[in-house]
């Protein structure tokens, strides 16, 4: 067990003293509170470390005083005692959602623009287009029961030792992906009601538009529909981005949070 002044507290594995491996740590989030001069920007200070018989770490910080953790025998997981580790992770039904929708998502979205590449008047375009269409529908209603799960299940913290930006960047990211996962569907959905041609629902029942054929309505909510894409694909690269500095930064055990065991 290690301290570092502005690193934290480090857990070595030494059984092989030739290749000592780290397995945990502990960062203390940066104090609110200044005791003392020094340093000159308000950051962590860990001190000095203490491991008693039943396991507990005991880790002073100058500014906020003694943290008391317990590791739990993965990488990157200490904790505190008493604090279960579900409460730190996604439920399973979230993990699940989660991985596929994203699949379900992005195989559409590669769907619809490839649909752009089909000339119309091409004999299979109507059965494609009314395949995608189905697709959406269904995915759509995946969406809605995702967001009525996320609504009534509280998801586990962020971690105290994210910076503030990082975390209002996450929240407003997810804000905006869900904004999106629902504004896709619906806006196809409701252009294909002002279309004579309805849906045909997996091609095999007929869903008669409940709209009027109008051209210029159907180019605003089809043109919503296909715009919303490219800004869904660009808030999927940017949470893609942050999932890949999390797993070759993993500081703050975020991407763990959303793999299945």
């Amino acid at each position: 067990y290690l301290t570092y002044f502005n690193a934290g507290l480090r857990i070595v594995d030494i059984s092989d003293a030739r290749a000592p491996r780290e397995v945990g740590y502990f960062l203390p989030p940066d104090p609110t509170r200044r005791y003392g001069t020094l340093p000159t920007k308000l950051v962590a200070q860990s001190e000095d470390v203490l491991v008693d018989s039943r396991g507990n770490i005991y880790l002073t910080e100058k500014n906020q005083g003694l943290w008391i953790l317990q590791y739990t025998g993965r990488d990157d997981s200490l904790r505190l005692p008493g604090m279960s580790d579900p409460a730190t992770r996604y439920t399973r039904t979230a993990i699940a959602l989660h991985w596929l929708i994203a699949a379900a998502v992005l195989g559409q979205i590669a769907f619809g623009w490839y649909l752009e590449l089909i000339p119309l008047g091409a004999p299979p375009r109507a059965a494609v287009v009314n395949f995608h269409k189905s697709t959406g529908l269904v995915i759509g209603l995946l969406i809605v029961f995702r967001l009525a799960w996320r609504l009534t299940h509280t998801p586990p913290p962020l971690p105290e030792s994210m910076p503030a930006w990082e975390k209002s960047a996450a929240r407003v990211n997810h804000v905006l992906l869900y904004a999106c996962m629902l504004i896709m569907p619906i806006a196809g959905y409701t252009a294909s009601n002002f279309s004579r041609f309805g849906v045909k629902f997996f091609n095999a029942v007929t869903l008669p538009p409940w709209g009027v054929d109008d051209r210029d309505i159907y180019a605003l909510f089809n043109g919503l529909h296909v715009g919303t894409s490219y800004v869904f694909v660009t808030l999927i690269a940017l949470h893609l981005l942050a999932a890949a500095k999390h797993l070759i930064f993993p500081r703050h055990a975020i991407l763990r949070r959303m793999l299945p065991r």
